[in-house]
């Protein structure tokens, strides 16, 4: 991949698209088919937005002409992270928000980002948070020590009272969402004991989506925040496993919380998101057959040790318990599309003023101006 500034040719395998900056990052859903549509000598002209305030250079396409919604983008700084706030293209006052926490990989489009345009469009704003850039981190898949889950947790704390202080954001409906780590993150956030530790009050996220959380180390003390909580599953994931976190749910549940919900998509596995055939990935740490216990005070406890262990101990000795290895993908588009069918159901009962927004494209826009 080659970048030239702009107005030359920005070059992959796959084709030349202008590039050209633009203060409103203005961001459009591009799907291949698009993308395979594009007549670059005419009219149909794709357009890249280079977001250059983020930590790194993060790309958002977006098509000039016969795209889909628009949604503003703000680019946010958390302190060490960095995010990105999607505001919807129509809104009558405070908006409900969700915060997305990234997976291992880091934030990528076909999920972070797909996540929240799908929620932008349907009338809620989304803040996508990127804990590793800034930090130095590529990605946590081959060594789940490079980041603290309590630094990904401040993070996400970091885009709560950010947003509950935006005057376009409504501070009672703000929620929370992740995926893989991000899920472990948006789980951990809701937990009595570590919202002690970071010193947050009663309440703060309305509700909560775990995608595919790993569940190998869970709290002896499951009380909760009571807030709702959806927790999706993929019934052949062979890297994160379903059944720790079925039975983390349930023991959730049973410490007080009657809001968990678990959904499990027999068929899926992780990292869904992709679409095709399963990949296999040889190197990434798999710890789904391992079983260990976190203590109030933070050590791990488990019947694969004795006594306690710091989560430093654990890493520096874990080559005893982790394997190598795991199939991520195999998701089709109906499936994606119905996942996040179901995500902004749980939301437009959790957060009970949520609607289903209109969506309106600059084409519908410019057919209103153009007969008025």
């Amino acid at each position: 991949m080659i970048f030239h500034h702009e107005g030359t040719k920005f070059h992959d395998s796959y084709r030349n698209i202008v590039v050209k900056n633009d203060d409103s990052f203005m961001h459009y859903e591009v799907t291949e088919k698009a993308l395979a549509s594009f007549k670059f000598e005419n009219r149909c002209l794709a357009r890249l937005y280079i977001m250059r305030n983020w930590s790194g250079i993060h790309f958002a396409f977006a098509l000039s002409m016969n795209a889909l919604t628009p949604c503003r983008s703000d680019n946010i700084c958390l302190g060490p992270a960095r995010a990105a706030l999607l505001l919807p293209p129509v809104r009558s006052g405070p908006v409900p928000a969700v915060v997305i926490m990234n997976s291992s990989v880091g934030v990528v489009g076909i999920r972070e980002w797909y996540y929240g345009r799908f929620l932008a469009a349907h009338g809620l704003a989304a803040c996508v948070v990127d804990s590793f850039t800034s930090r130095g981190i590529r990605e946590t898949m081959t060594n789940q020590s490079r980041i603290r889950d309590v630094d990904m947790e401040q993070d996400a704390y970091n885009a709560f009272d950010l947003l509950a202080a935006d005057p376009r954001i409504d501070p009672c409906r703000i929620a929370l969402l992740g995926v893989s780590k991000g899920g472990l993150i948006t789980l951990h956030t809701a937990l009595t004991v570590r919202r002690a530790w970071m010193s947050r009050p009663a309440h703060d996220f309305a509700a909560r989506v775990a995608i595919v959380p790993p569940a190998h180390m869970q709290h002896r003390d499951a009380r909760t925040d009571g807030r709702p909580m959806l927790v999706l599953l993929g019934g052949r994931d062979n890297y994160t496993g379903s059944d720790q976190a079925r039975d983390y749910a349930r023991r959730i549940g049973d410490a007080g919380n009657a809001g968990v919900h678990v959904r499990t998509y027999s068929d899926a596995h992780h990292g869904w998101e992709k679409t095709g055939a399963p990949v296999f990935l040889p190197d990434v740490e798999n710890y789904s057959s391992m079983d260990c216990r976190i203590e109030d005070e933070g050590t791990l406890t488990s019947s694969l040790w004795s006594g306690a262990w710091t989560m430093e101990e654990f890493f520096s000795r874990r080559q005893r318990f982790c394997s190598r290895g795991a199939h991520v993908g195999g998701g089709t588009v109906p499936f994606k599309e119905q996942v996040c069918r179901e995500i902004l159901e749980f939301f437009q009962a959790a957060l009970p003023a949520v609607k289903n927004y209109p969506t309106h494209n600059r084409r519908d826009k410019h057919e209103r101006n153009r007969k008025g």
